[in-house]
């Protein structure tokens, strides 16, 4: 009879716990916890980041975070149970810096980090032998390991080709008493039909400014000025559509000239202020301030009306596609004017990014530019961005000012980074301005760098630096089976 009425009394005692814990462990399951100086249950918050590299310590205000504790979804890492309120969130891990934030948690609210690198405390580097008289180099459209460089030995430029797995060079042109304007705006240009054999290049000789078209498979050359009798040429460029085609100003007047001997220019329009190619079509500025698409042989307006610059000042070009392109002025004030589509009507509508501008660079996606001056670094949205943190389309936002001039300015491969250098020093900022932005050191070069290249296809950053041989580093580093 005792036992009976013991066992009735545990069975009580259980019935009882379950009912007092079940709800906390619900509560619990549910996100919630309880705070003990308000003395009620709060829904709490997480944080979520991907990281590189991947397997990293985390520490929340100053606490580590067991790995036990930590939840992985699609490759990242989901930190859950976080009361409402500041918290410091700190990311390391053996052998790179540090990264640290400060964040608000919200109840319900997850805070997302997608974006988050820690750069090496020291990058081990490639370098290749006998390039240290290279000034520029250029990388192959097909072919991720295979560059031409531009040499300039004793007043001769020479054109080598380098391949930075096999270790082989080949040069396949030489000119004596010639020179190579490394800060003008056209660059050596690979043909993209029969894999790059073509090179399309503009070299001054004797004084005289001269486009040179090598067959790197010959060594055999011609320039533009005397196929065509020209004496004015500029911004030559491989048409996208055909094959032997190259297109150019000479003046105002824009061609298209095939480059099998014999062939005569031919006029596409004699009103030509600027043009590009983006993705395989031809877009151009008049000197009335129109702007135009070829399309069929026909010359089709994008917009209506003139282009915001008041004068016929020389205008850089960055057009990503019809409805997202950018225009620079070379002189006068450097202004920068964006286009873009309004996310509401879809109409194009256009910002004025701000002036003293010296380049820009379109995402991948068209999504935002990439913008800079000498000391400066700014970027404006195109389209609504609704990844954290958000942003709306013509939001600028400066990412970065510096007492020292910089140089070498360009998105790295996530398009949420930015590398550049500043004297000898190669950096990389990232666009996340929550509490502050991360500045880490990638390496620091014997001289300042001439050029910066980014091989997105290798995760290889290259460093040209006068009278140095070409170096190279991984960055951003892969990241296993899911990672980059």
């Amino acid at each position: 009879m005792i036992l009976s009425r013991n066992r009735s009394w545990i069975f009580l005692f259980f019935v009882l716990l379950f009912g007092a814990t079940a709800p906390l462990v619900l509560f619990f399951a549910f996100g919630y916890r309880y705070s003990f100086e308000r003395g009620i249950f709060i829904f709490s918050g997480s944080i979520t980041v991907k990281t590189i590299p991947e397997t990293v310590n985390i520490e929340v205000d100053g606490e580590p975070i067991p790995k036990k504790r930590l939840g992985l979804l699609n490759n990242s890492i989901h930190i859950t149970g976080l009361m409402p309120g500041e918290h410091t969130l700190h990311i390391s891990a053996p052998g790179y810096l540090p990264w640290e934030k400060r964040l608000i948690i919200e109840s319900g609210v997850s805070r997302e980090f997608w974006n988050v690198i820690l750069p090496h405390t020291d990058y081990p580097k490639d370098t290749f032998a006998a390039t240290d008289t290279t000034e520029r180099a250029y990388p192959h459209p097909s072919e991720a390991n295979v560059f031409a460089l531009i040499k300039h030995v004793e007043n001769e430029i020479s054109i080598t080709l380098l391949n930075t797995q096999s270790r082989q060079a080949k040069q396949v042109f030489s000119l004596p008493n010639s020179t190579l304007d490394i800060h003008q705006e056209e660059n050596l240009e690979w043909s993209w039909f029969e894999n790059g054999r073509f090179i399309l290049v503009p070299i001054t000789t004797q004084g005289t400014a001269q486009h040179f078209v090598i067959d790197t498979t010959t060594g055999t050359f011609f320039t533009l000025e005397e196929q065509t009798g020209l004496t004015n040429i500029s911004l030559a460029r491989w048409e996208t559509q055909q094959s032997n085609q190259v297109i150019f100003l000479a003046g105002t007047t824009l061609y298209r000239l095939t480059t099998t001997p014999g062939s005569i220019p031919e006029p596409i329009n004699d009103r030509t202020l600027t043009y590009t190619l983006s993705n395989g079509n031809l877009y151009l500025v008049t000197t009335d301030g129109m702007i135009w698409q070829e399309k069929s042989g026909r010359l089709i307006a994008l917009k209506q009306g003139r282009t915001p610059p008041t004068n016929q000042s020389a205008l850089l070009r960055n057009i990503y596609d019809s409805s997202h392109f950018a225009l620079l002025e070379k002189d006068n004030n450097k202004r920068l004017f964006l286009f873009y589509p309004r996310p509401d009507t879809g109409a194009l509508t256009f910002k004025e990014g701000g002036s003293m501008i010296d380049g820009m660079q379109f995402s991948n996606d068209g999504k935002k530019l990439l913008f800079f001056s000498n000391n400066e670094i700014g970027v404006i949205f195109t389209h609504n961005w609704e990844v954290q943190p958000r942003r709306l389309a013509g939001d600028i936002v400066q990412v970065a000012r510096f007492s020292e001039p910089i140089a070498n300015v360009s998105w790295a491969e996530n398009y949420e980074h930015i590398v550049f250098s500043v004297g000898p020093t190669v950096k990389f900022i990232e666009l996340d301005g929550r509490d502050q932005r991360f500045i880490g050191n990638l390496q620091n070069l014997p001289a300042p760098p001439t050029q910066i290249i980014s091989s997105f296809s290798e995760n290889r950053l290259y460093f040209i630096v006068p009278n140095y041989d070409i170096t190279s580093i991984v960055f951003p580093e892969p990241q296993g089976f899911f990672g980059q």
